[in-house]
């Protein structure tokens, strides 16, 4: 703020530009029962993780545990308004060493014992069949739409997939 320059001109102009090729879209709730609830997204969160990681893969098993807290928040809601949830949860994951540390594997132990006990929450639940972690690549990645930088051509499909449609008024 102290110093702009044309660089953060340029990207602010950037930004103007999507607000405004973009005003018209909205998330759209069709009232179908589809993957997600009404075929659309319901909960979605980027934050700092509160720990330190060694690697990525420890930073994704950080980020699984945690979107398992919120998986368990929502079915337990949906089970209050009638909504039985008689299937487990699918987590996508591209990250195959995330994948085998919720797997308990032991081959890992060495590299992994100083990750904290609450980390582990995530292997609780799918032991008890709440969630299941499946393999997804990263060009599938669903959630890298709200946190990379994507051509546009990718952009618009994760968007559609999303649900997120131009609303015409």
């Amino acid at each position: 703020m102290s110093k702009p320059s044309k660089e953060h001109w340029h990207g602010a102009k950037r930004v103007l530009r999507y607000i405004k090729g973009t005003v018209n879209y909205g998330l759209v709730f069709e009232g179908i029962n589809a993957q997600n609830i009404n075929g659309s997204t319901v909960s979605w969160c980027s934050k700092r993780q509160p720990c330190v990681t060694r690697s990525t893969t420890e930073a994704e098993y950080v980020a699984l545990s945690h979107a398992t807290q919120e998986i368990v928040w929502l079915r337990r809601l949906l089970n209050d308004i009638g909504e039985k949830q008689d299937q487990p949860s699918i987590m996508n994951e591209d990250n195959q060493g995330a994948i085998e540390l919720v797997s308990n594997n032991p081959r890992f132990h060495n590299r992994t014992k100083h990750i904290d006990v609450a980390y582990h929450f995530v292997r609780e639940k799918v032991g008890d069949k709440s969630i299941n972690v499946n393999y997804c690549s990263t060009d599938k990645m669903l959630a890298d739409v709200m946190r990379k930088s994507l051509p546009r051509q990718t952009f618009q499909k994760f968007r559609d997939m999303l649900n997120v449609k131009e609303i015409l008024v």
